[in-house]
């Protein structure tokens, strides 16, 4: 038996060969997307962690074999999670864009730059000499460039970063190692402050260990009773000096880590999520405590409240409402400071909560102000009852002129508001004679009493309710 040839063998062959190449070309470009989309980040279209390690390890070859150094930047955006609250997920991504672009742009040639996850990003690059000063210098070039407004959706927002730098061969010669260092440095540059950048250290590795006992401990804090809270007055100057107020400051009663400062406790508070169920807790501490001593009907007590408060508004507003009721205060009497980067980002939800909270009769006030870019349209919409002006312009501002030209301004601006104004951080009779013949009114600081617990912030309300006024120790004896 024989096969009877196929008829158009060629044709056939032709269009099979065609179908076969339009699946191959399928195939391919099916496994150049899957290529892509597993080593690049579909927002910014920079590498992603896995490609940034990979590229880093390929670095490290060719510094090896070349004897050149490397460094690494791991650079965390500030603010970013507020501000996409704020704008929404569209938004948000393009936010991300323009960052990704200010920063490859901000790195040079030959750098770099990926996106590792949400607002974090690493920038790695040869160094070209022996002191680390091109990587100090692209550092700095990044937070320059960060620290730029972002206009979107008609808005200019403000970010700002903190940077980590490790260094090779210095610190390691492994990849992941060199990308977890300068990671640690930049958490390290968090606790500093913000637009700032930290290299590497060993001790670094000792900070860390300590963060995570801290974090263990504080979850426990509240249940074993650990927390408490300090009062430091608000002083209206005058002839003679009046208590109006105070503010409630946490503390932490922890054998451990009796060495912990209020800022250290703060920040891990923030990063762990547990400042929300603590602010929770010192709302009702300090509203309960205030009643208890029974203050004059005008007195106020001022609390500060986190960014983290604002993220579920009813829950807020719950512990609020409970605070106010469980302790008799009235809504006037109780005040509630945002700082003022704070208030850069408000989402829609943020300004809908302050302008309850006004309703309600309570106070609000900006804290640390003129140490970021507030706006009068913010201060006119949200209708602010106070400004405390933050203490670094507040020190030494009888020497000072260029302290004093500010001071002046935020004083002369906010009488145009009629927004009272507080001076945070005196400490020497020259600051607070200085403010007395300006006529500022209000004033906070050492030279009048430190942040006590409630007892003896209880003795001198008691002083001036005998006297009509209140003496300090520390006033009377300061230079």
């Amino acid at each position: 038996m024989s096969l009877a040839p196929r008829k158009n063998t060629s044709a056939w062959a032709e269009k099979h060969s065609k179908e076969l190449q339009k699946e191959i070309h399928k195939r391919q470009t099916s496994e150049e997307e899957l290529n892509y989309k597993v080593n690049f980040d579909s927002t910014t279209r920079l590498p992603n962690k896995t490609m940034a390690y990979a590229i880093l390890c390929e670095k490290i070859a060719e510094a090896q074999k070349t004897n050149q150094r490397l460094y690494v930047l791991s650079v965390d955006l500030a603010n970013f999670k507020k501000v996409n609250k704020g704008l929404g997920h569209d938004g948000g991504e393009h936010l991300l864009e323009i960052a990704a672009e200010r920063i490859v742009r901000a790195s040079g040639p030959n750098s770099t730059v990926a996106r590792l996850r949400g607002d974090e990003f690493l920038v790695s690059n040869f160094e070209d000499s022996e002191t680390s000063s091109l990587a100090e210098s692209t550092a700095k070039n990044i937070l320059e460039e960060l620290q730029k407004p972002f206009f979107i959706q008609q808005i200019d927002f403000y970010l700002g970063a903190c940077i980590g730098v490790s260094l090779y061969p210095r610190d390691s010669s492994k990849a992941d190692k060199l990308m977890r260092y300068a990671d640690l440095a930049m958490y390290r540059a968090k606790e500093k402050g913000q637009n700032i950048f930290c290299f590497y250290s060993q001790s670094l590795s000792h900070i860390i260990s300590r963060k995570q006992m801290l974090e263990q401990h504080l979850h426990k804090a509240i249940s074993r009773d650990e927390l408490t809270l300090y009062y430091q007055p608000f002083i209206k100057l005058g002839k003679e000096l009046k208590i109006v107020g105070a503010e409630a400051l946490l503390r932490w009663n922890n054998k451990t880590f009796e060495d912990i400062t209020a800022t250290e406790l703060i920040a891990v508070a923030e990063e762990t999520g547990l400042i929300v169920p603590i602010g929770e807790w010192v709302l009702q501490k300090a509203t309960a405590d205030i009643a208890s001593i029974n203050p004059p009907r005008s007195f106020r007590i001022a609390l500060n409240l986190s960014a983290q408060q604002f993220h579920n508004p009813n829950q807020l507003q719950t512990a609020i409402l409970t605070a106010l009721r469980e302790s008799g205060l009235q809504p006037d009497q109780l005040e509630l400071e945002i700082t003022e980067n704070n208030l850069l980002n408000l989402g829609a939800k943020t300004i809908h909560l302050l302008q309850w909270i006004k309703q309600l009769g309570i106070r609000l006030s900006i804290d640390d102000f003129g140490t970021g870019y507030s706006s009068l349209h913010y201060l006119q919409k949200q209708n602010f009852d106070l400004l405390k002006i933050d203490k670094s312009f507040i020190k030494d501002i009888h020497l000072k002129k260029s302290n004093r030209v500010l001071v002046d301004a935020i004083f002369a601006m906010s009488k145009t508001l009629g927004i009272e104004v507080i001076a945070e951080g005196i400490e020497s009779k020259a600051e607070e004679e200085f403010l007395r013949q300006q006529n500022y009114g209000l004033a906070q600081g050492f030279r009048y009493s430190r942040p006590v617990p409630l007892e003896p912030f209880k003795i001198l309300l008691d002083q001036q309710k005998e006297r009509g006024y209140v003496r300090f120790p520390s006033s009377k004896d300061a230079p």
